[in-house]
């Protein structure tokens, strides 16, 4: 191998990857399976911050801005096209009603062209959507603009995230987990101010500048590599040979470069067998592949632990929005006011990143118990909310600080529970289904949204046993169904999950995995000696 200091200088040191990883194409032996494309570590580096920033800009700043535009300019546009609030609603409506629809396409479509790809052209979506909406002449066309930036959110919310995740080091993930939950609450909060500032003018001004942040992050995801463990399950090695050598050029990191040699030969091993062609694989996209994509994280060795994760994020999704609901009740006055309330409740869910983010990487609790202790304490400040809160009298003084601490408590858990269930479903499912997952399970989860509003026609008594059996049934499952995934290398296949997996894999040509159960050396040794090429591809 080279020393260190010969690799000095990107396009050199590219030059003597892609030198050797050609001069071993003609090799081929046997060698275990290892997901060392995800597991690799660096140093974090210029681009590695590069794609941090863009990435929690798309799915922290830009998500919170098209989400919750509407709920701020209603009365403004209810004005400007002669309608009334509820008229406005439904244009809200129709835009969630998309992001559920759209989200198992938009995650299959990820998994199979790309997390960047999928990613930039979202963005773009989603900024030319809101300046439609801007300049809109009649009210359908700013229903038809907000129903299509539901599509837009739905391929950011998935590709945005999973990009980010399998962009940063094993030993950073939890971090850049907690920061794109945390650009999401400072979203809100200069939302607000930003409404405070521009809805006195006009609610088009606004509508502008909720373009701005996706322009931005995709300028500076030009020069940001594509996801590698993507690019290595896909079997395309030079691509994921040259993303690596590129972040480990920007992180001045010359011991991972020598490291990335021997790690890229030993993956070239597996990929290289089939002798496949790379640009064959670039180029074949459909929409049957995109399509079967959609059943994919449903396969029976996926299946329960897909239902189970399903389950976990309906239940945050419900149990978040009941809240909002109930701390409308217990507390009116000046929270009422909307910009007030959301800048109060995205400042309440800044510790719940900070305690998330410090509890999911301790030993003694990980992802698994993480989860299962701020849906308990969720549960838990239900019950307690239920107890103090007496609808028929004036609350004390004494009794208001309590149920005031009980909604924070209530709110910092659920968003813990929210961020958690935010990492632990991409760290289970494996790269081949990852961004479709993420996608079943918020189509999941938003749907089961839609009858929130519905139990808060329930009284109060019934709607927080609801809340709290809910929240009681996700830690179970938590705790039962679901795997600690702290310290675990990222799944690169579905083969992983069972028990005769394979020590020989190998990308088909439609860059799917495939394995030769236990397959012996004499058949390799045929394989070595035979010269036709026939033969060579039915062994």
């Amino acid at each position: 191998f080279p020393r260190p200091t010969q690799l000095r200088g990107q396009k050199k040191t590219l030059k003597v990857v892609l030198f050797i990883l050609e001069m071993n194409r003609g090799r081929h032996q046997k060698v275990q399976y290892d997901p060392i494309i995800s597991e690799f570590e660096m140093k974090v580096g210029s681009l590695h911050w590069q794609g941090f920033i863009a990435l929690a800009v798309l799915c922290g700043v830009s998500q919170s801005w098209w989400l919750l535009l509407p709920s701020l300019s209603s009365q403004s546009v209810a004005s400007t096209f002669q309608k009334t609030e509820s008229d406005v609603s439904t244009a809200a409506s129709l835009m969630f009603l998309c992001f559920g629809l759209f989200s198992p396409l938009m995650g299959s479509w990820c998994d199979e062209s790309g997390r960047k790809t999928v990613a930039i052209k979202s963005a773009l979506l989603g900024a030319l959507c809101c300046l439609i909406e801007a300049l809109s002449l009649n009210f359908w066309m700013y229903c038809l603009a907000r129903a299509v930036l539901g599509v837009a959110i739905s391929g950011n919310s998935q590709a945005s995230l999973t990009y980010m995740l399998e962009l940063a080091p094993p030993s950073r993930r939890a971090l850049v987990n907690a920061w794109a939950q945390v650009a999401f609450s400072v979203g809100s909060v200069s939302l607000a101010i930003l409404a405070w500032l521009l809805l006195p003018y006009s609610w088009r001004y606004l509508s502008f500048a909720s373009a701005i942040p996706s322009l931005f992050a995709v300028l500076l995801l030009r020069h940001v590599p594509e996801s590698c463990p993507w690019l290595a399950q896909k079997g395309r090695m030079h691509e994921t040979a040259t993303g690596l050598t590129k972040l480990a050029q920007a992180a001045n990191d010359h011991e991972a470069l020598v490291r990335l040699v021997a790690v890229l030969l030993k993956a070239e091993e597996q990929s290289s067998i089939l002798k496949q062609n790379v640009d064959d694989i670039h180029y074949m996209r459909s929409i049957k592949k995109i399509l079967r994509g959609l059943i994919a994280p449903l396969r029976p060795s996926l299946m329960t632990k897909t239902l189970a994760l399903s389950f976990c994020w309906s239940a945050a999704c419900i149990v978040y929005y009941c809240l909002n609901y109930a701390a409308t009740e217990i507390m009116p006055g000046p929270l009422s006011d909307p910009l007030l309330a959301t800048v109060v409740l995205a400042f309440v869910e800044c510790p719940a990143y900070v305690i998330q983010r410090w509890l999911v990487d301790r030993p003694w609790s990980g992802r698994r118990g993480s989860q299962a202790f701020f849906f308990f304490v969720s549960a838990a400040s239900h019950i307690c909310l239920q107890l103090f809160n007496d609808p028929n009298s004036v609350p004390s003084p004494q009794r208001l600080i309590g149920l005031l601490f009980l909604v924070i408590t209530a709110r910092i858990a659920i968003c813990g529970a929210f961020a958690t269930v935010w990492i632990i479903t991409p760290e289970t499912l494996p790269t081949q289904v990852r961004s479709a997952g993420l996608g079943f399970c918020n189509f999941v989860s938003r749907t089961a949204a839609i009858f929130v509003p519905y139990l808060a026609l329930l009284p109060p008594l019934l709607e927080n046993i609801v809340a709290a059996s809910i929240a009681s049934l996700a830690v179970v499952l938590t705790l039962v169904v679901l795997e600690e995934t702290r310290d675990r290398p990222l799944q690169d296949t579905m083969l992983e999950d069972l028990p005769q997996a394979s020590s020989f894999v190998f990308p088909d040509g439609d860059g799917n995995i495939n394995a030769v159960p236990e397959a012996s050396t004499v058949v390799f040794n045929e394989f070595e000696s035979s010269d036709n090429l026939g033969q060579k591809q039915q062994l």
